[in-house]
């Protein structure tokens, strides 16, 4: 009797531990699937002017924080690359631009690279 609640503990914890690692992963897939949504929209913004400045070829990356504020919208907190006109146009066009997510990531923080590229169009 002693081995079966001893057994009986044990596969409990187990089916705890198991339902916990579930709940993460779901999280962890949920937001992937938010910041891929973001990053699509982020992409849709910026399309537009090219950057002939840039060398053939070459590429830039810029680096986006951004807060979930409690209206479930982005709040871009930092903006950062090398590149400085390229920095200030995704904050000029950024600005005003009203991205909202679901509710569950209400004051979490996002962060994404974005790269520019400059191809040669052969």
């Amino acid at each position: 009797m002693k081995r079966f609640s001893i057994l009986l503990v044990v596969a409990m914890l187990f089916a705890a531990g198991v339902s916990n690692v579930d709940a993460k992963s779901k999280q962890k897939s949920d937001m992937e699937k938010c910041c891929k949504q973001v990053k699509r929209e982020v992409r849709k913004a910026l399309e537009g002017p090219t950057f002939e400045y840039l060398l053939p070829d070459a590429k830039e990356s810029v680096t986006l924080r951004c807060i979930v504020n409690d209206q479930n919208e982005l709040v871009f907190h930092k903006i950062e690359g090398m590149d400085e006109k390229l920095v200030e146009y995704v904050k000029e066009t950024l600005k005003n631009k009203v991205i909202t997510v679901d509710k569950r990531f209400a004051r979490k923080m996002l962060k994404f690279d974005l790269v520019f590229y400059h191809e040669t169009v052969s």
